[in-house]
């Protein structure tokens, strides 16, 4: 069996405002914009994941929602995850660990550092960044997802919404 992680970098967040918390962010209208465009091109162009889990910050949860809304995925599906904001490799590599196995893909929208970080250590590939509103796809051959760990993956899609305009 092939696992497929999705990995989300939330889209462009509006500069924060005086007195506004970091998790407050929302997301600008190019944000949106580029979350729609990414959800599109997933619909299109890849199986949808069985499931979505996202940081609780609200970029990255507008960012889920909207790419769900593309992929016709019930936003009450959508799992928040406190820890993954503000998060390290091995938090983020938790989450993966933790996942159902009947899950075959899971979609991750993060957070950078960590969620490049994360890409580089499950390919050991020479991985610059996941661009706001960006994804990188990553396969997983025959293992649970208890199992995948440091160089276990293989780099499948890397796409960003300003690439590709017919989507």
């Amino acid at each position: 069996m092939i696992r497929t992680l999705f990995l989300v970098r939330h889209a462009q967040a509006a500069e924060s405002s005086e007195g506004e918390k970091d998790l407050d962010r929302e997301l600008t209208s190019k944000g949106k914009m580029d979350a729609r465009h990414l959800g599109k091109y997933l619909f299109k162009n890849l199986e949808n994941p069985n499931i979505i889990l996202s940081s609780k910050a609200d970029r990255a949860r507008e960012t889920a929602e909207i790419i769900a809304e593309q992929l016709k995925f019930d936003n009450e599906m959508i799992t928040l995850h406190s820890e993954m904001y503000d998060a390290s490799i091995r938090i983020l590599l938790e989450v993966v660990n933790s996942l159902n196995s009947e899950f075959e893909s899971a979609l991750l929208v993060g957070h950078n550092p960590a969620i490049s970080y994360l890409c580089e250590y499950l390919t050991k590939s020479d991985f610059n960044h996941i661009s706001a509103g960006g994804v990188v796809v990553l396969e997983f051959k025959d293992l649970a997802w208890k199992e995948v760990s440091e160089a276990t993956g293989n780099l499948k899609v890397t796409f960003h919404p300003d690439e590709e305009t017919n989507v």
